[in-house]
């Protein structure tokens, strides 16, 4: 069985979408960034929109049995 090679580790963002090497030092500097604080609050506020919305939809749909 063989294994592949790997020269350096690497960390995938998920709010970012990029590869940065897995080390403190880099992580540390990408995460104190404006542009991944940025994209850390875009998606925590399209978290609060979606259950707002779902919330919503619901509210909505069970009008809508109510009046069935």
């Amino acid at each position: 069985m063989s294994e592949y090679w790997v020269s350096h580790k690497r960390y995938f963002c998920k709010y970012c979408n990029i590869y940065i090497a897995d080390d403190a030092p880099s992580r540390r500097q990408h995460e104190g960034g404006l542009k991944h604080k940025g994209n850390v609050e875009r998606f925590v506020r399209g978290l609060y929109k979606g259950g707002k919305k779902c919330k919503q939809d619901l509210e909505e749909e069970q009008h809508e049995m109510a009046c069935i």
